[in-house]
């Protein structure tokens, strides 16, 4: 029987590319090169990891695939954002070899002026202009900037990022 621990997420299922079945994928860099490799992965159907054979691969500007069962883009619109998994053992690089610099904020939860509690960061990922925050709010991944012209204060006892962020920034 397969575990939650045997799995990782490796990235996302994107958007339906064409109307046969294709779908775009975004895959972590470090596991790029094993999901090349997989002949399936698997997706999260119902709370449980459901495997899908992958029939095609196209490695070009984007990353796309066709998995087996899915024969039109309305096929892949209920996994539309869904999280991609492999089994941890079919790894190349595992997540002990990760750099130990995880980020303070991973945990906290995020506090606006005016909408209160908007939930917990997951994970924060930087890029060239700023650094983001994501967060699972009402079943939906979102990005929060953290730049310093938004936070009114970090709690790190209270385990709280106090901010003020921008009218329409969340579509809540």
């Amino acid at each position: 029987m397969l575990y939650k621990e045997e799995f990782v997420a490796i990235g996302k299922l994107r958007k339906s590319h064409g109307y046969s079945g294709h779908a775009r994928v975004d895959i972590a860099d470090e596991y790029r090169e094993d999901f090349k490799k997989s002949k399936f992965l698997f997706l999260e159907v119902d709370g449980y990891k459901v495997p899908f054979p992958i029939v095609e691969k196209t490695d070009g500007k984007h990353l796309i695939i066709k998995l087996k069962f899915m024969d039109d883009s309305k096929d892949v619109l209920p996994y539309h954002q869904a999280d991609i998994f492999l089994l941890e053992k079919e790894l190349t690089y595992k997540v002990a070899d990760a750099p130990s610099n995880e980020s303070p904020f991973i945990g906290m939860t995020i506090i606006d002026k005016q909408l209160g509690s908007i939930g917990s960061v997951e994970r924060v990922e930087e890029y060239p202009q700023q650094v983001m925050a994501f967060l699972n709010h009402k079943g939906q991944e979102i990005m929060i900037p953290l730049h310093e012209s938004l936070i009114l204060e970090v709690n790190e006892s209270t385990q709280v990022i106090s901010m003020n962020l921008p009218e329409g920034l969340l579509e809540l």
